[in-house]
């Protein structure tokens, strides 16, 4: 085959001169031709062209895992021909044969960006957008046209979003902030550049195993930032470090009634669900929400530890709200107190303010109806019921 041709040095120069014009070199394995010519000093002196390898694009789209080292494995050339229905004869030109390797990678790589630029061949992996989706910690699809050309392969468009904040720059609806699956390389992207939400069901191996992998790191940053905050109650409260917040059994419970066990174990659901919601937010939007994680872990503490003497009706009628910890935690918000030692007062006017609306309810009061009671030590002015 290469009996009659020159030898590589005789022709080192001409290649070398042909590299350093060159503004991409597209080929298969596409590395080992370059360290080839380079060894034999005809790799010339351009390093700036794009490398694009055919053989690393086509086999994601073939599938096949490499059960080894994950990831897909790498396909011979022949088989990438084949797969496209490349006709070997129809430049007269053989297998393995240098033009004919040529001209069948050139057909694989066209093939390859043709597949790339159909929706559908990614789409079976994902779900639509829907406009009320939380993308954060979400294994997203990318169209194909968000990437570069040298890297629209199918592995690249699996991106593990790590935030998705809404963004006003050239009136994009939001900006999402991640990373590629494949290579952990950093990136931004509009909306407009998602084709959907992956569907975890028809993952491939390696991006399930990958997900997995990230999903428990971010889990343990969450955590750690949780913790951190718990400290920091820990701290305000002039606990030791080695105290946890505690939670009573129920038989030491003062009020030893049903009604009451109930109130409590709906104020611990309320917080174990506010707790659950904050370690799905991102590391950053934990610490932003530094405060009302330590307010609210008061809240529950003061009620749990029964710092805060409720009575049956008010504890009743705090129930009665969709939810009482957030509705706690915003009238504390409202005052100009800081110091949670200062929490009782509110809870307990919270409370009062509720079993005072079902009063009136229970005497079929007008919804909206105007009631006025003045201000005492112990119970705070209300003016109206509904629409506080």
């Amino acid at each position: 085959m290469v009996k009659n041709s020159p030898r590589i040095n005789e022709k080192a120069y001409e290649i070398s001169q042909i590299l350093d014009k060159a503004h991409k070199i597209v080929g298969y394995n596409v590395k080992f031709d370059l360290d080839f010519l380079w060894l034999n000093g005809a790799g010339g002196s351009n390093d700036n062209f794009k490398k694009v390898d055919v053989m690393q694009m086509f086999a994601p789209i073939y599938g096949e895992i490499n059960e080894k080292y994950g990831g897909y494995k790498w396909q011979k050339l022949t088989t990438a021909a084949d797969y496209y229905g490349y006709d070997w004869d129809s430049h007269a030109e053989s297998a393995h044969n240098s033009l004919g390797d040529c001209y069948a990678t050139l057909h694989v790589y066209k093939s390859v960006l043709s597949d790339l630029k159909k929706k559908e061949i990614f789409s079976e992996y994902c779900k639509p957008l829907d406009s009320d989706d939380d993308l954060s910690g979400k294994l997203l699809i990318l169209v194909p046209e968000a990437l570069n050309e040298d890297n629209q392969n199918k592995a690249m468009l699996f991106f593990y979003a790590e935030s998705a904040v809404p963004s006003v720059v050239d009136g994009r609806p939001m900006i999402v902030s991640g990373k590629y699956l494949a290579d952990d390389i950093r990136a931004r992207y509009d909306l407009d550049a998602i084709l959907g939400i992956a569907d975890r069901d028809k993952l491939p191996a390696w991006a399930e195993n990958k997900l997995r992998t990230l999903e428990k790191e971010q889990l343990e940053i969450k955590q750690t930032a949780y913790d951190e905050n718990m400290a920091a109650y820990r701290y305000i409260n002039g606990l030791d470090d080695h105290d946890e917040p505690s939670e009573q059994d129920d038989d030491d419970y003062s009020y030893e009634n049903l009604s009451h066990s109930i109130f409590l174990d709906e104020i611990k659901d309320q917080y174990a669900d506010f707790r659950d919601n904050t370690l799905r937010m991102t590391a950053k939007d934990i610490f932003a929400a530094a405060y009302e994680i330590t307010a609210k872990t008061a809240i529950k503490e003061k009620l749990v530890n029964e710092d805060v003497m409720l009575s049956d009706e008010q504890e009743t009628a705090l129930m009665q709200s969709d939810n009482m910890l957030d509705e706690i935690y915003q009238d504390w918000l409202k005052t100009d107190s800081e110091d949670f030692a200062d929490l009782p007062t509110v809870i307990v006017n919270t409370a009062e303010y509720r079993r005072i609306c079902s009063s009136l309810e229970k005497q079929n009061i007008n919804d909206g109806a105007v009631v006025y009671e003045e201000e005492t030590d112990d119970t705070p002015a209300v003016s109206t019921c509904r629409g506080r």
